[in-house]
């Protein structure tokens, strides 16, 4: 490599350069000579080049004539040029040398030299020089040479050396003369490269094949090169383009510059019909990405020389540009399995996007009555969403597409929206397409399944364009292009909404969209075209039709778009004076409450009328009802509430669910307006206030704690109130609590005490989050758990509670007993207010209740304990890390909450293990410690759980477990073991302990406990003398290990868990083969072994799995459906069996649906449709209906197998007799699956034939 440090003068140049000329020249029969002649030495020439030229020391060199080219003579001062100049001449030998070697050497050298000056500019001169010595080797060679393809090699490197030359900046720009010059030079050498590039040499010319290029366009040349040999005449044209950008940003900043653009124009136009020339034809995806780069980088280099123009001839060719782009949309690629090339799809719509949407030449364009690339992208992307005559259908994800591209086009991210460019034609073209796209995929939204979800996002993307698109034109200051967008079209569908509100329900729509987020000429203009037909034609037309219907649904449509538009201009800062609905109020509500209070009327029409009656009551001033308008209002309300507190259910549900709705929408809104000034509207009036206060909120209180428990319709309505006022729902739930509390008082849990919770609870879930904040902020909640805990609800003496350090008292159990259901189903209805948004004060409260009572001593503290910890495991469960506390908060001797719960563990442990206690508080108290250990903040440092299995392990070496204990002990260790899993981090080896010994225990029958070591500390099933119980242990403990395995962790974890069960399950198919090679018959695998197998291939991703793994695995799965433990009809039956049949089951299903693969047909095809069928048969038809299911989704399943066809057809007239008999069974869900299985097996013998 060459040195950093530059030669000091012209002399020490010579003496480098003519040593760089020494090893460029091929000496024949030299040895080093073949050394020079390889890829690397080439690259280190260049280097060399390149790296003197980089760190070259101008000062050193003086001015100093030198020759280049024959006779051509260099006057320059700069020392750059004269270097360069110095370099040509001395490696003048080998670029006349009769060997191309030498002159493909010497190449190399030139191109490092011009690479190496990026950081310099040239003059035109130099660059006219430079560049036409470099023209002379982008010509045809005649090569005979075979071994090497020196024509390829010699012009590629001098296209190399121009791509380097026309990026440099220029050293000419003191005038216009030089500016153009400077372009026109790097505009002619990118030109002329290419059409030498393409051209053939002599010898070619036979027969029309490879035509001289002066008798072929450039894209007839181009096509003709291979792609690597196009991709560099497109970075030819790419160094063009970027070599007139740094001149446009050389010349920026001296605006007595280019004055006159006209000649530099016509130069730039002619280049740009030549490059987009290019693309016609291209259809490698390589080459399609670089040349859509490369016309958007022409777009942002030449337009600040196409902002205006002198006539229409110069104004910059957008038409050409887009006839070459636009048969590429859409982009119709789809990258191979392998794409090395990081060609995508959505990479080639980018770039395609960004040539049509760029726009900043349109205005000129117009001015000189040019199409603009705006208005021909426009037509091109409608096209998308309405084909021309003749060609296909759009998809409805072809649609999408389209409104996607047009709202990028009229609404780029950066900039603002580009409508002004639009005339009224295309505006007029734009709304009759979305229309149209919009009405056809309202009507197909109900399709199902995908489909229907696609049309809806596209009728929402249209109706949002649409109304984008009206807003943007209310800003310009032409208001011709707001009516043709909006007001002419509407007017056209005034008409047909005055013939038929129910044939215009899409129009209706349509309008009331616009209505909401058009802007607010637009809002008036809707109001007045649409609002008033429709209240025109439901004055005049108020019978019991479609059409009533219709109308009273779109009257509610704009009162809602017209509550949506003033709410956002309000955030917006946008005042609407006079309101838009006044001028309409009178008429609408008159007419609405006429068909509310018409008896003959159906009630499709009353639910449009009091939904539309909701909006308009909550938008208008108070000043638009009164008198006889206010009375007829305040007894609509009265109407509804005696609908929704009616103690029959209504064959109206419709109408009620209205009521429901609005009752509850201005109950919330009266709350909120009493104490807002700022939002008075017709609910603040006196008369509707004292009604709502003195009448329907007491009235629906009463009836939703005294009505059935079906009837809802009074919870939806104080449910919708608290969603809209905080005020509202804090007054409810205190009214609703103190009942409550009342009741509980009296000592008894009855049906209106049931009634009473049943409305807390829904109003509590469906309220949104200020009733839960109103449940813990009133002092009768706390108060009603109280109750709840104290067995008749009060104890005599507070020294029952072992809190207080006094001997427990026994009470009788019967009593306790007796109110044990009621209180647990109080406690059902008070949860949800623990599911969300608890109030730190109120969990810390929670863990001191049940850490002061732990362990329970007494019945009494039991009974707390049945209430605090389902309290308490819903509020931990909702959070996933404790929020910190503040010492002042506390205890003295607890700093944090995290010290409550750890230090609650012990005792809830002993709670959870004594057998004594009642299975609900113990389920209840795993489940809150399950909660505790999986907070990610608890024990920071040290795994939390690791003492609790230490507990447990030490508790299990100092008792003897009966069958029970052991299976209790065993959950209950795998719950920690999930708690760890969950944590990850320090308590990852913890889980990954319990797993192995959990897996080795089910597989071997004896396993050593976790964290401990020597023989006294394993677990054996040896003492048992049942094998029938030793053998249920087994599958508790693969179960176990299933439940871990479930849990949805972090990838890692998954993966530790795995490992832990395939290598047991490898051992195991390993023992068997080796079994089979010797002779020996191979019983089926254990039903804890085929439990664990189950369970793997159901929890985890089977396409990660290795291949030779996953085949094992299948293998084992298969041969447990020949398990006589399982599927033999003498079996017992029991749940336990039954879970384990259905596990295996639900894993054969997965394996044939998701990885069919590993199920060779030839090989497992018998024995699955025999173990299948065997299942099915021997399941109990009324206790194992969901086995029978399995077994006959698998046999469905297999009718499809892939690869399969042939075996499926031999076995297809056994298995269509066998299941004959199924389609008697009394279950009609399996009496349908059987026939839909029979016909998928017979019709595999239909397609064979």
């Amino acid at each position: 490599m060459a040195k950093k440090q530059a030669p000091a003068d012209i002399k020490s140049l010579e003496q480098l350069f003519q040593g760089w000329a020494k090893r460029c020249v091929k000496e024949q029969g030299s040895d080093n000579d073949e050394l020079l002649d390889t890829p690397a030495a080439h690259e280190v020439l260049q280097q060399d080049s390149q790296s003197f030229f980089l760190d070259l020391n101008t000062k050193a060199i003086h001015s100093n004539p030198v020759f280049l080219d024959g006779d051509i003579r260099i006057e320059t001062k700069s020392p750059i040029e004269i270097a360069l100049a110095k370099l040509i001449q001395d490696l003048g030998p080998a670029f006349s040398a009769i060997h191309h070697e030498s002159r493909y050497r010497a190449l190399h050298v030139l191109v490092g030299a011009i690479q190496g000056c990026k950081n310099n500019s040239f003059s035109n001169t130099v660059a006219q020089l430079l560049g036409g010595f470099l023209l002379k080797h982008c010509g045809p060679i005649d090569d005979d040479d075979y071994g090497e393809d020196y024509d390829s090699m010699i012009r590629n490197t001098a296209i190399h050396g121009l791509v380097a030359l026309l990026q440099l900046s220029s050293s000419s720009i003191a005038n216009d003369d030089e500016v153009q010059k400077a372009v026109e030079i790097r505009l002619q050498f990118a030109q002329e490269g290419i059409k030498l590039r393409c051209a053939a040499p002599d010898s070619m010319v036979v027969d029309d094949y490879g035509m001289p290029p002066e008798t072929k366009d450039m894209r007839e040349q181009l096509s003709s090169l291979p792609r690597s040999k196009r991709s560099l005449c497109f970075e030819l044209i790419e160094s063009a383009i970027k070599g007139v950008a740094g001149i446009t940003n050389q010349i920026r900043s001296d605006a007595s510059l280019l004055q006159d653009k006209s000649v530099l124009q016509q130069n730039l136009i002619t280049f740009t019909r030549l490059t987009t020339s290019c693309l016609h034809g291209e259809s490698d995806p390589r080459c399609l990405q670089q040349l859509l780069t490369i016309f958007h980088e022409m777009q942002q280099a030449f337009e600040p020389y196409f902002l205006e123009s002198s006539k229409e001839d110069l104004v910059f060719p957008s038409e050409d540009l887009f006839d070459a782009v636009a048969p590429y949309f859409p982009i119709q690629f789809t990258p191979p399995p392998n794409n090395v090339y990081g060609i995508t799809r959505d990479g080639l719509n980018s770039a395609l996007l960004a040539v049509l949407c760029y726009t900043k030449m349109d205005k000129n364009a117009i001015a000189h009555k040019r199409l603009p690339m705006i208005n021909l992208t426009v037509g091109l992307f409608l096209e998308q969403l309405v084909p021309l005559e003749g060609e296909e259908p759009p998809s409805t994800l072809d649609k999408l597409e389209g409104t996607e591209c047009l709202s990028k086009l009229l609404f780029p991210e950066t900039g603002s929206a580009m409508v002004e460019l639009l005339d009224a034609p295309t505006l007029k073209s734009l709304w009759s397409e979305i229309k149209r796209t919009h009405d056809e995929s309202s009507m197909d939204i109900s399709a199902p399944g995908v489909e229907g979800v696609n049309n809806k996002i596209l009728a929402d993307n249209c109706r949002t364009l649409v109304s984008s698109l009206a807003l943007a034109l209310e800003m310009l200051s032409d208001k011709s292009l707001w009516d043709a967008f909006v007001s002419e079209p509407l007017l056209k569908q005034k008409r047909k909404i005055d013939m038929s509100p129910s044939a215009s329900r899409l129009n209706i729509a349509y309008m009331a969209c616009l209505t909401a987020s058009g802007g607010p000429r637009t809002l008036r203009f809707c109001l007045g075209v649409g609002l008033e037909s429709l209240l025109d034609f439901l004055s005049e037309n108020l019978e019991d039709t479609e059409d009533a219907a219709a109308a009273t649904h779109g009257i509610g449509a704009f009162f809602s778009s017209c509550t949506v538009a003033i709410n956002r201009g309000r955030k917006e800062g946008v005042v609407f004076y006079p309101h838009p609905l006044e001028q309409y109020a009178k008429k609408a509500s008159k007419v609405l409450l006429d068909a509310v209070e018409h008896k003959e009327l159906s009630p499709a029409i009353k639910v449009g009328a009091t939904r539309a009656l909701e909006f308009l009551v909550l938008a208008v001033s108070e000043e638009t009802f009164k008198d006889e308008l206010l009375t007829r209002l305040c007894s609509f309300i009265e109407t509804m509430s005696e609908s929704v507190t009616q103690k029959s259910p209504s064959d109206e549900s419709d109408w009620v669910d209205a009521c429901s709705s609005t009752l509850g929408s201005i109950l919330g809104n009266v709350v909120d307006q009493e104490t807002n000034d700022a939002s008075k509207t017709v609910v603040s009036s006196p008369a509707i206030q004292q009604l709502v206060k003195e009448v329907v909120t007491p009235k629906l209180l009463e009836a939703a704690k005294s009505l059935p428990l079906a009837s809802s319709a009074s919870k939806k309505a104080i449910a919708m109130a608290c969603t809209l006022s905080a005020t509202y729902s804090s007054q409810t739930i205190t009214a609703l609590l103190e009942a409550l509390q009342k009741s509980l008082e009296g000592g008894v849990i009855d049906d209106s005490c049931i009634q009473c919770c049943d409305a807390l609870s829904y109003v509590l879930r469906n309220g949104g989050d200020s009733p839960a904040r109103a449940y813990h902020d009133s002092p009768a909640s706390s108060a009603i758990l109280k109750s709840l805990g104290g067995g008749r609800m009060r104890y005599s003496k507070s020294t029952e509670k072992m809190a207080n350090l006094s001997l427990p008292t026994e009470e009788s159990k019967g009593n306790a007993d007796s109110a044990r259901t009621k209180v647990q189903l109080v406690l059902s209805y008070l949860l949800p207010a623990y599911e969300n948004n608890v109030p730190v004060m109120t969990l810390v409260q929670l863990n001191r209740d049940v850490a002061d009572v732990l362990p329970p001593m007494s019945e009494a503290d039991k009974r707390t304990l049945s209430i605090t910890l389902p309290i308490l495991g819903s509020a931990l469960g909702a959070i996933n890390e404790l929020p910190s506390i503040e010492d002042g908060d506390m205890d003295t001797d607890r700093s944090s909450l995290q010290e409550v719960c750890i230090g609650m563990l012990p005792g809830l442990t002993e709670l959870v293990m004594t057998e004594g206690n009642d299975v609900e508080t113990r389920s209840s108290a795993a489940y809150c410690m399950h909660t505790m250990l999986s907070l990610g903040n608890l024990g920071m440092k040290e795994c939390p759980v690791k003492p609790v299995v230490d507990d447990l392990v030490k508790r299990f070496t100092s008792a003897k477990f009966d069958q029970h204990a052991y299976t209790d002990w065993l959950n209950f260790l795998s719950l920690m073991a999930s708690s760890s899993a969950r944590r990850g981090g320090s308590s990852s080896n913890t889980a990954g302990k319990i797993a192995q010994f959990l897996v080795e225990f089910a597989v071997v029958g004896k396993a050593q406990l976790p964290f401990t070591s020597g023989a006294e500390n394993k677990l054996d099933l040896s003492s048992f003398v049942d094998e029938k119980v030793a053998s249920k242990l087994r599958v508790v403990s693969a179960s176990a290990y299933g439940s871990i395995l479930a849990l949805d962790v972090k990838p890692l974890m998954k993966q530790r868990l795995t490992h832990v069960c395939l290598r047991y399950i490898k051992e195991a198919y390993e023992e068997e083969k080796s079994q089979a090679q010797i002779g020996n018959s191979i019983p089926p695998p254990s039903v804890s072994l085929m439990v664990l197998i189950c369970h793997l291939i159901c929890n985890v991703d089977l396409s990660k799995m290795g291949k030779m793994t996953l085949h094992q695995t299948a293998a084992m799965a298969v041969e447990g459906l020949s398990s006589s433990e399982l599927f033999d009809p003498s079996t017992a039956f029991d749940p336990m069996t039954t879970t384990s049949k259905n596990l295996v089951l639900v894993a054969i299903l997965k394996l044939v649906s998701a990885a069919p693969h590993s199920l060779p047909a030839d090989g497992f095809l018998l024995t699955l449709v025999t173990g299948l069928l065997q299942a099915y048969a021997v399941s109990d038809p009324s206790s194992e209906v969901s086995t029978k299911l399995l077994a006959l989704q698998g046999l469905a399943a297999l009718a499809n197998l892939e690869g399969a066809r042939k075996a499926v057809a031999t076995i297809q007239p056994a298995v269509v007799s066998v299941l004959g008999p199924a389609i008697n069974h009394p279950s009609g869900m399996l009496r349908q699956a059987a026939v839909e299985v029979r016909n998928a097996w017979y019709l595999v013998e239909q397609s064979s034939r």
